[in-house]
Order: C-alpha cells, then sequence, then structure tokens
C-alpha cells in the first residue's frame, strides 16, 4: 500500500497598485514564504486598482483551485483587513508581519450560539467541591521504610 501525501496549495495575491515597483519582490517573497510553510505555491494572481470586485474574484479563483491558503504581502493587498468572505473559503497568510489568520470552520454566528448553550466546566461551578481519596501506605502496596 502507498500512501501518497499531497501537499496543501497556495495562491499568491497582489495589488500591483500597493506593490507598485515592488511587485516582482513582493511576489517572490510571498511564494517563498509559502514554499516554507509546506504549501504548493500554484498561481500568483494580481489585480489592480480598477479591478471590480477584486476579493470576490479571489474567492472565485480560490474556490476553482481548491486552496488552502492565500498568501499576501500585506494586509494593505486586502485593503487593510481580512474579508470575511474570503476567510469564509480560505486562510490567509502575510509575509509582513507574518501572521496567519484561519478561515471559519464553524460560522461565527454558530459558534456564538454553540457556546451560549454549553455548559459550565466543572471547575467554574458554583460546587468548588473536589472529590478526594485517601490512600495510607499499607493499602497501596508500597513498602515503608524500616
Amino acid at each position: 500500500m502507498v500512501i501518497v501525501l499531497e501537499m496543501p496549495t497556495a495562491i499568491v495575491y497582489l495589488r500591483s497598485d500597493v506593490s507598485g515597483a515592488r511587485q516582482q519582490w513582493d511576489e517572490m517573497q510571498a511564494r517563498s514564504l509559502g514554499k516554507r510553510l509546506g504549501y504548493t505555491v500554484a498561481k500568483t494572481v494580481v489585480f489592480g486598482e480598477h479591478v471590480e470586485q477584486p476579493i470576490q474574484r479571489l474567492a472565485n479563483v480560490v474556490r476553482r483551485m481548491q486552496a488552502d491558503a492565500v498568501v499576501v504581502p500585506s494586509l494593505e493587498h486586502l485593503g487593510g483587513t481580512v474579508p470575511d468572505g474570503l476567510l469564509r473559503v480560505v486562510d490567509v497568510i502575510t509575509v509582513e508581519p507574518h501572521d496567519t489568520y484561519a478561515r471559519w470552520i464553524i460560522p461565527p454566528d454558530a459558534a456564538a450560539e454553540m457556546r451560549a448553550r454549553r455548559p459550565q466546566p466543572w471547575f467554574l461551578s458554583r460546587r468548588r467541591a473536589v472529590p478526594t481519596m485517601s490512600v495510607s501506605a499499607a493499602s497501596s502496596g508500597c513498602a515503608g521504610s524500616r
């Protein structure tokens, strides 16, 4: 039996108007980080400032390629924040500062509802009594010192 481990796939995303003359450098840095983190970098997507709905278009590429992550030089390339619509489908990794924003496996509203219904752990309950057991040396099978 042969087990083949498939490497997760990443897409590099750049805004040409944000990178400017550094575009080639930004792409190289993002690709390098993706590879160091164990991703197969399958594609680089570059949009300019006049592209309509760039995040929606990027999410479409992510879905089509079944990518696991999008690597960007900085959040500036995503408009300053990580868009919720993107986090619904993919992890987002920034080169500078090096951060990873994990996708939502459970939608935030469902997670909040689950937390509200979850019973409190025993150590947070009002009763603080913890059952204890006293063991003597004779009953524990330990040899005493002579």
